[in-house]
């Protein structure tokens, strides 16, 4: 587009690193301020800003079984804002003063990772992971920012188990991804233009006289509990 003007950002960050015993800190804020952002369909959209915080920790504890390294922790904490001046207007199709700062979307507030990795003496290890996830509002331009239909992005939490048996040069592995089982989705990318038009008949089946708004999925569901098994060779 020829009257396309630059998009200017400017980051601003400052990282504290501390070690205290066994303890590993990282502890960060930041703030990026963005101009004449760059939207689609094309155009200079205004300002954007996200301000967050951070915290990265990990640490190893001794283990209590016998011949084994020591136990290992880490968990990460953030909180994020994320706000624009501007916002699409779904009637139009274009975007337009938001008349103050709104949220952005697609960026949870808060998330926190965290994970235990335990070895069994020098033939079994143990890794349990977990993350939560707060709920998220549709980016600005997202269909489903225009639907009251329901909230597609709740908060949520997700557990994964890994489990690896080694003998001689064999190594058996088992990962159990989502065991916790839970149903979540996560934003569709692009224009993330289908949005929830869609409607069932009432046996269950999908209305095909009813389309959806766009080609481009608005939420896209993630897999339930899975298993996956690995065998592999030292040779």
């Amino acid at each position: 587009k020829e009257d396309l003007l630059p998009e200017y950002a400017q980051n601003t960050e400052i990282v504290l690193m501390l070690q205290t015993g066994n303890l590993v800190s990282d502890i960060s804020a930041y703030l990026a301020q963005y101009e004449q952002v760059h939207v689609s369909p094309p155009a200079n959209a205004g300002k954007r800003q996200v301000m967050g915080v951070e915290y990265k920790g990990r640490m190893s504890l001794p283990n209590p079984i016998p011949s084994s390294d020591d136990i290992g922790a880490y968990v990460n904490l953030s909180f994020t804002q994320s706000q624009s001046d501007t916002k699409y207007d779904f009637e139009s199709g274009e975007w337009v003063d938001a008349e103050g700062w709104v949220e952005t979307g697609d960026i949870a507030p808060l998330k926190a990772h965290f994970g235990v990795n335990l070895p069994v003496m020098d033939f079994l290890n143990v890794n349990v992971r977990g993350r939560y996830i707060d709920g998220r509002t549709p980016f600005l331009a997202n269909t489903l920012r225009n639907t009251a239909k329901k909230d597609y992005f709740e908060a949520y939490f997700v557990g994964d188990l890994s489990v690896a048996y080694k003998q001689d040069i064999v190594t058996v592995g088992a990962q159990v991804y989502n065991f916790t089982g839970t149903d979540y989705n996560h934003p569709g990318d692009g224009d993330a233009n289908a949005g929830d038009g869609w409607e069932e008949n009432p046996d269950g089946s999908m209305n095909t006289s009813v389309r959806s708004a766009g080609y481009r999925n608005s939420l896209i569901p993630q897999p339930l509990q899975n298993v996956m098994f690995t065998l592999s060779l030292d040779i």
